[in-house]
């Protein structure tokens, strides 16, 4: 039967030579541009054919007795139908698969007879039957794929059902029909398929199914000069664009299987010539060329599958050549293994992306050279095998890869004279590369020493080294990845200058700008940020002089410059990650400009959805008033543009308002969710809010403390947990929403509610794992407790704290957080109450206790120490100092065992002991206070700077001395002084300089000093002495506390009553002076004057038939000139008899506040 019986009219193939070739002709016409169609018909039609299409390659050794009526010659080896996985879609319904039927069995050195006549004993199949059925299956699943497919057009659609209905006629022919012109065009419509493998890879490229980023150094893309952040940012924007990537994902594996289609339709022609042949067709012969077109076919497809399969195809050839068919030798026989399969077969590999790939390839080249030397002429490594080769090491980005290239670069040169090559530009390329992108120290000094030797090459005369603008930009690439920028941008401007200026003969391109841009973008170098931008600016102006030229010399579209959208998106996420104070202004400038580039014809950066997310997030991580508002304008006018918001768009917006919680932050949060969900069902964008969206939400009103903030928030969990229920999973509430509810209500003193949210949450985790509480949902409530009003706050939050320690016990993998310890303590430290600095110390020996065990997160630090020191100082009891000392004498214990900064005491400690001993009262509290002071001093002078005495040191102590009721105290004190003094005009310690407040310690000590009349009288001229030192002192004013209580002292101590009441009389002119009277120095004056002081000092303001000590305005008392008085500021001295000053939270100086 001949072909053409089995071939429909339009397509039939004549045997008269004219006729054939006029329809060969029209066969490539018709499929030129076949390849759009072919996509997305093999897409449906892979699904049932791979049922039955070749996987992989088996090969089984069977021998037949030779039937009579043929020759004796070897068979070629066949594919083994084997069955393909299949794609399920859910909501489909499919049919029960029929069990694939057994595989075909290859012979070796058989005679042909027909397949029917003898069959083994597993029953093989016959090939006509299963080509037949396989096609048959081809095309009528393309009839439906093409049905279905919208998005070609019929003309595209009818051409590649005419190569389909071509191929699927040709392989229905019956076998042994074949004629050698049929074979030729076999071979030139397996040749189409390959090409239409080609057209729809660089289809879905197009699309950007594909990344080509840091891949290739040709590509307008470039690469990505820090792969740890590519590959952090490129998994974010998969998150980011799920949506869409929804339905690319689709289309993407539709594209791919249409190429694995491609390359089965490839391997079926090349089975049926094969099965011609073994069918016992002397007339057509296998050539090299059609295994080597099979072995391409797989190659084009790309990936470890493939390239097994184009493996197994060229194992086959090998296979039959040895067994001696190969040479032209035999009838229909002439495919031994070539150079060019080789090289089809090590292209494969190097498309593999297989981390043994680049040992693959190795091992394939060795075994070409080995045949060569063995005789084989056939094949003989060239170029093409040895540059693949390299080119693999490359891509593979392994440790050593560019050694190991440079090793295979001077094995070709050392082999010119007996293989008859030299390398060329692209094994140089291909070496360059391979450095560029290995993870050596040294790769890009490597690199760039390869191009200079290269160079010098070229300049000596080998014109076929001349340099490339691909190779130094992987040069470019290499110092970008290793993040040399500044190298990276040496070499731009080196390619910038002309040759006479000392630059280099190639040229920059946009790709050259663009790895220079983002070396920069993802560069920890100090100003990287503002190197980037510069970059950038710099780009611009070269992209629009280049066009300006371009225009003028009238060059074609394809030669007009293409920046890439990219390095604008690195340094918009570099901004976007700076929390520079003006990065959304900066990043606003770059989106203008990339609009107006795009306007003005460079359209492929107009800005994206990535890019437009970059800027709002430059908005949200920024703290400004307004800014929140100023995000939502910029989302408004994303939309306008025609892009459309995804969800971390809308997201961005409300972390704006998140971390600006202004007066209506909340509210303007809830009306952009609520928008959101206004346009999602209308259809105006593909996704409405989710839970990230709503937990956002929350927590907006958890932190605007708004009076609703707790009834929203519980009113926005409700309606999540009704969406729940509905089968709407994407708004399920997690913990982390639970959080900021139990937050809000925390923070509205609302803390019962927050707390029975938490034990719902306890309990519901037990069926539902993503509602587990973590610390966090403890420690708001235990916040919330602590910041209560409630008597039992503190003990509410200790019972809060025992829950998270029991449900740990169940749940190790929570991490206790050393808050929820410290605001308990701290809570404690506020109370002036024995039995709270107590539970405060038995906290402390807990979570010591607990870290000391293994819990790391609970590592104490000088700040929780420092308040339960400063619990016992709040408590003014005489056990306070005791107490004190023994948690700062388990503080150096603990520090000991543990080599912490964290935990080593310092002035802050020191002075809250201090305050303690101050605020005892005890007899030797002015003791063990400047025994402290001693310690401070000798370690501040050994070397420990962390123990550096401070003013409120020494202030610290002589309070201590003026609480004791030793005597001699007021010397003792004024030792103290002294010693602060000398260590502030002789050391130039500016942290311990005098101050009034420690001068009104002073006197305050001398004006309790009991004693015999002798002690009191010398404690009022120390008294007296200080105050007048306070008047000339150069270290501070005198205040109006120093001379009240220098008053004080004048009324208290046992001393002449005209003594009394001339320094009385004379301090109150003093102040009047100054215009420091207050209160305190009118109540100090009334009650320390004699009888009759007090009504001579104030005049008229007494009334004279009254009694003589009453309360007098202050602003009623003239000063020495007749002026009204000035007010003095109402916190204007500290009440010394009772006062026991602690280290306020959070300072890093000591314990005493500033009069």
């Amino acid at each position: 039967m001949s072909t053409t019986t089995a071939i429909s009219t339009s397509t039939s193939f004549s045997t008269n030579t004219t006729r054939k070739r006029r329809r060969k002709r029209s066969l490539l016409h018709t499929t030129t541009t076949v390849a759009a169609a072919a996509a997305a018909a093999a897409t449906a039609t892979i699904g049932i054919t791979t049922v039955r299409l070749p996987v992989g390659w088996c090969f089984h050794h069977h021998h037949h007795q030779p039937h009579p009526h043929h020759h004796h010659r070897p068979h070629h080896f066949q594919p083994q139908q084997q069955p393909h996985p299949q794609q399920h879609h859910p909501h489909h319904h499919h049919p029960p698969q029929q069990p694939p039927p057994h595989p075909a069995q290859p012979h070796e050195l058989e005679h042909e007879h027909p397949p029917h006549r003898h069959q083994s004993s597993s029953a093989p199949y016959t090939t006509t039957t299963d080509t037949t059925t396989a096609t048959t299956t081809t095309t009528a699943n393309h009839d439906s794929s093409s049905s279905s497919s919208n998005n070609s057009s019929s003309y595209s659609s009818n051409r590649h059902q005419l190569l389909q209905q071509t191929t699927t006629q040709i392989l229905s022919t019956p076998l042994g029909t074949l004629t050698p012109l049929d074979v030729s065009d076999l071979t030139t419509l397996m040749s189409w398929w390959v090409r239409t493998i080609v057209q729809t890879r660089s289809l879905r490229s197009q699309h950007g199914s594909i990344s080509q980023h840091g891949s290739n150094p040709n590509s307008h893309h470039g690469s990505n000069p820090n792969p740890k952040h590519g590959a952090k940012h490129g998994s974010k924007q998969g998150s980011q664009h799920g949506s869409q990537h929804g339905s690319k994902s689709i289309s993407q594996h539709g594209a791919i299987m249409g190429e694995q289609h491609g390359a089965i339709m490839v391997e079926l022609l090349l089975k049926r010539i094969v099965d011609d042949v073994n069918h016992g067709n002397d007339d057509v012969e296998v050539t090299t060329k059609m295994y080597t077109i099979s072995i391409d076919a797989w190659s084009k497809v790309g990936g470890v599958r493939a390239a097994m399969r184009a493996q197994d195809i060229h194992d086959a050839l090998v296979r039959f050549s040895m067994m001696g068919g190969g040479g032209g030798g035999g009838s229909g026989c002439v495919a031994p293994p070539s150079t060019v399969s080789y090289n089809a077969l090590l292209n494969a590999w190097s498309k593999s992306r297989s981390p043994d790939a680049p040992q693959r390839v190795e091992s394939i080249l060795r075994e070409m050279i080995e045949s060569y030397h063995a005789g084989n002429r056939d094949v003989r490594p060239d170029v093409v095998s040895f540059t693949t080769v390299i080119d693999t090491l490359a891509k593979s980005g392994q440790r050593g890869s560019g050694q190991r290239g440079l090793e295979l670069l001077e094995e070709m040169e050392a082999m010119a004279d007996d293989l008859s090559l030299r390398p060329n530009v692209f094994s140089y390329s291909a070496c360059i590369n391979a450095f560029a992108k290995s993870p050596d120290e040294d790769a890009p000094e490597r690199a760039e020493e390869l191009l200079t030797a290269m160079k010098d090459k070229y300049e000596k005369g080998d014109w076929r080294l001349r340099p490339t603008v691909v190779m130094y930009n992987s040069i470019i690439n290499a110092y970008g990845r290793s993040g040399s920028a500044e190298r990276a941008t040496a070499i731009l401007d080196r390619m910038e200058k002309s040759v006479e200026e000392g630059g280099e003969e190639v040229e920059p391109d946009a790709l050259s700008w663009s790895l220079v841009v983002s070396a920069w973008a993802y560069s920890t170098d100090p100003g990287a940020l503002e190197r980037s931008e510069e970059m950038l600016l710099r780009m611009e102006r070269w992209a629009v002089a280049k066009t300006r030229k371009l225009e003028k010399e009238g060059a074609l579209p394809h030669h007009q410059i293409c920046l890439d959208i990219d390095s604008y998106n690195a340094v918009l996420f570099s901004l976007s990650r700076s929390q520079k104070q003006d990065a959304p202004r900066r990043a606003l400038a770059i989106l203008r400009r990339m609009l107006d580039l795009a306007n003005a014809g460079f359209k492929d950066v107009r800005p994206n959805a990535k890019s437009w997310n970059s800027v709002l997030n430059t908005f949200a991580r920024t703290r400004e008033a307004g800014i929140a508002a100023s995000a939502e304008a910029v989302l408004m006018f994303m939309i306008r543009e025609g892009v459309k918001p995804d969800l971390f768009s809308w997201a961005a917006v409300l972390n704006a308002y998140q971390r600006n919680s202004e007066p209506g932050s909340a509210a303007r949060a809830d009306s952009i969710v609520r928008q959101m969900q206004r346009l999602y069902l209308a259809g105006d964008i593909e996704q409405g809010p989710d839970v990230f969206h709503f937990t956002i939400l929350c927590s907006c009103w958890a932190k605007s403390r708004e009076r609703i903030a707790a009834r929203r928030c519980k009113q926005i969990l409700h309606y999540m947990l009704q969406q729940s229920k509905a089968g709407n999973e994407r708004c399920t509430p997690n913990v982390r929403t639970y959080n900021s509810v139990i937050d809000a209500h925390a923070r509205s003193k609302d803390v019962e509610e927050a707390e029975v949210l938490l034990d719902h949450l306890i309990s519901a985790c037990a069926n539902d794992s993503s509602l587990t509480p973590d610390s966090y949902s403890f420690q708001s409530v235990i916040s919330g407790w602590t910041r209560s009003r409630r008597r039992d706050g503190g003990k509410r939050a200790e019972k809060v704290l025992e829950k998270l320690l029991v449900f740990r016990r169940n749940h190790p993998e929570i991490i206790i957080n050393s808050r929820s310890f410290s605001h308990i303590i701290n809570y404690y430290s506020r109370k002036n109450q024995l039995e709270c600095a107590m539970r405060a110390e038995s906290l402390l020996n807990r979570m010591i206790e607990l870290y000391e065990e293994g819990v790391d997160s609970l590592a104490p630090n000088y700040v929780v120490f420092a308040d339960v020191i400063n619990a016992y100082a709040n408590s003014r009891q005489t056990c306070a100092g005791k107490g004190a000392e023994r948690v700062h004498r388990s503080m150096i214990e603990l520090s000991e065992r543990h080599t912490s900064s964290r935990l080593r005491p310092n002035t802050m400690t020191a002075n809250a002991v201090i305050a303690a001993w101050a605020g005892s009262g005890v007899d030797n509290a002015g003791e063990r206070a400047e025994s402290i002071l001693d310690a401070m001093e000798r370690d501040y002078d050994s070397g420990k700077n962390e123990m550096k005495p401070d003013s409120r040191s020494y202030l610290g102590v002589i309070a201590a001395w003026g609480k004791s009721r030793v005597a001699g105290k007021a010397q003792n004190a004024y030792a103290v002084l002294r010693r602060m003094v000398l260590q502030y005009e002789k050391k130039g310690d500016e942290s311990c300089r005098p101050n009034a407040q420690v001068y009104t310690a002073l006197i305050n000590a001398a004006a309790f000093t009991n004693g015999s009349e002798k002690e009191q009288q010398v404690a009022f001229d120390l008294a007296k002495s200080t105050l007048n030192e306070l008047y000339d002192c150069k270290y501070d004013e005198p205040s109006s506390a120093a001379i009240g209580t220098f008053m004080k002292a004048c009324g208290r101590l046992k001393i002449p009553r005209g003594v009394a009441s001339e320094n009385l009389e004379i301090s109150f002119d003093k102040c009047r002076e100054l215009g420091l009277v207050n209160d305190f120095v009118l109540t100090q004056l009334r009650y320390s004057s004699p009888d009759g002081l007090y009504r001579r000092l104030l005049g008229d303001l007494i009334p004279s038939d009254g009694p003589e000590k009453v309360r007098v305005e202050v602003d009623k008392i003239p000063l020495s000139g007749g002026e009204e008085v000035f007010l003095a500021d109402d916190a204007y001295y500290l009440r010394m008899e009772t006062a026991a000053v602690c280290v306020p939270r959070g300072s890093s100086h000591g314990a005493y506040s500033d009069v």
